[in-house]
């Protein structure tokens, strides 16, 4: 077998990287997100879950925040959706209109779901009806009751942002 063939085969570390011949660790183009995000066929589900711990800091307005440190959530897909530190967001994508029924944005069980939420609506990298979808599907994967998160749901859909 030559080297290079028996390079390119070595298993690559947790992070993303595997031994030259030298026995030094060398970065690879591959990254572990970039494997979970490759559309590829029988890509199997993946147990969903927030990575890292929400965060904040009132700003000096008393109505907005900002994300203090990254998280990010896996979907069931295995699609990864990053909220990144300095982000800031004012809990608007909850109409203000439903908070007397299902509570403000940042206190409940779906309180790291409206905040990912919130940099999604205000990032706009990702199509609307995806970004809300992730909202409904992080409420469920948080312990939200499944008739809450669907009113809420509604709620987004119907009267939050598009872009």
């Amino acid at each position: 077998m030559d080297k290079s063939h028996s390079q390119s085969s070595q298993k690559l570390n947790e992070q993303g990287r595997r031994r030259n011949t030298s026995g030094h660790f060398e970065k690879t183009n591959r990254t572990i997100e970039s494997l979970a995000n490759a559309d590829w066929p029988g890509k199997p589900e993946t147990n969903p879950r927030l990575i890292g711990q929400v965060v904040t800091r009132w700003m000096a307005d008393g109505r907005r925040m900002e994300l203090l440190n990254h998280v990010s959530y896996v979907d069931k897909e295995g699609t990864v959706w990053h909220a990144p530190a300095g982000t800031i967001f004012d809990g608007a994508s909850i109409p203000r209109f439903f908070w007397w029924i299902i509570g403000s944005p940042y206190v409940g069980l779906y309180r790291e779901a409206a905040v990912v939420h919130d940099v999604y609506c205000v990032l706009e990298e990702r199509h609307w009806r995806d970004v809300h979808k992730m909202f409904y599907d992080l409420m469920i994967d948080s312990g939200v009751h499944k008739i809450r998160a669907y009113i809420m749901w509604l709620a987004v859909y119907f009267f939050g942002p598009r872009w």
